[in-house]
């Protein structure tokens, strides 16, 4: 199944907040409220109401066309911009090789604290601006010739030398679909002031989408 590289409206994702999600985290209270954590092995996953951000009836009747389009075109999901995080830069970037393919390598999001890092694959890398990839090569930085797939994040790097280090500045979407199978929000009120009535418009990150 396609996913459609298509983004829905910035003006509605910049009015929502986003949650992030351990999907397959496992807490269990022992007698006396001891707490035991089982972690399973998956990728963090993003949810996102949309109803929160919709201003206007054209944004409205824009998110019953996409889910129209997504649930029975169908397709595996589209492309959402988190405002509260939507930027690679030097600092908080880097590549890591495939290793069955030692030209291709994951654009990815640094997240660091107490001296612990942790990887977050960037599958939907956008086209404006266009990604720069940054090679240090015996601490000398310069920019390196790739070529970048925008469906799954990985990038062809001519000129690899053994010891290189890469990091990317850009922008990135997050691919998405529609949580739930039914479509019950109503847009209410007046020209002056819409929102939706009594219900969500709920959107949950597709761990592992590409093209």
């Amino acid at each position: 199944m396609a996913f459609l590289e298509q983004r829905i409206s910035d003006r509605i994702t910049a009015a929502t907040s986003f949650e992030i999600e351990h999907p397959s985290r496992l807490k269990t209270y022992a007698q006396g409220g001891r707490l035991s954590q089982q972690f399973g092995n998956s990728p963090p996953r993003h949810k996102v109401n949309l109803a929160n951000g919709v201003k206007t009836q054209a944004q409205f009747q824009s998110l019953v066309d996409a889910f129209y389009i997504v649930l029975f075109t169908p397709y595996v999901g589209l492309r959402v911009k988190n405002w509260q995080d939507y930027q690679a830069t030097k600092t908080n970037s880097q590549l890591t090789q495939h290793a069955a393919s030692p030209t291709e390598w994951q654009l990815q999001r640094k997240h660091s604290f107490g001296g612990i890092t942790f990887l977050r694959d960037i599958t939907k890398p956008c086209t404006t601006p266009a990604p720069v990839i940054y090679r240090t090569r015996s601490a000398v930085e310069s920019v390196a010739t790739a070529s970048i797939d925008y469906t799954s994040g990985i990038a062809a790097i001519s000129g690899h030398v053994a010891g290189d280090t890469y990091t990317w500045v850009g922008e990135f979407d997050l691919p998405m679909t529609f949580s739930e199978n039914v479509w019950r929000a109503q847009l209410d009120g007046s020209a002056n002031r819409l929102y939706v009535k009594d219900s969500l418009i709920p959107m949950e990150e597709v761990l592992g989408a590409t093209g």
